[in-house]
């Protein structure tokens, strides 16, 4: 069970975890959830050294979002968007996405009786896991 959820993704991971866990999961079309999205990939691009490929969709994203240096006035052209990316303003979307995420979950489950507080998840056994997880192995 460990390694089936290790090797997911992250967006999937956090979409399937809450499903197996207390049975309800984020809105996919939600703006938390489309926002957490676009912050993976962007993560994946500077992690996976993808520094030279630059993710034209997603500057295109960020730009509208207002959050990107602005780009210099004689070149149309992003000459490092990893400096790009580089300001306050990103920083500060990247937290509250997670804010955000984070805030999502526990609406999702204030009350739900597997959890001993609104800080700590639910221990399983590795057979509740298991079972959990194929219950729900659809999804993944």
């Amino acid at each position: 069970m460990q390694r089936s959820v290790v090797r997911l993704s992250p967006i999937r991971k956090t979409f399937v975890i809450p499903q197996i866990a207390i049975n309800k999961t984020y809105d996919k079309g939600s703006k938390t959830f489309q926002d957490f999205v676009l912050l993976v990939k962007i993560r994946n691009s500077i992690v996976h050294h993808n520094w030279e490929e630059i993710p034209h969709n997603l500057i295109r994203q960020l730009r509208a979002k207002g959050l990107l240096l602005p780009v210099h006035p004689t070149s149309q052209q992003i000459t490092d968007w990893t400096d790009e990316i580089s300001t306050l303003e990103t920083i500060r979307w990247c937290i509250n996405v997670l804010a955000s995420l984070n805030a999502a979950l526990f609406e999702m489950c204030p009350t739900h009786p597997r959890f001993a507080n609104q800080y700590h998840f639910p221990e399983f056994t590795n057979e509740q896991a298991v079972s959990l997880l194929r219950e729900h192995k659809a999804i993944l």
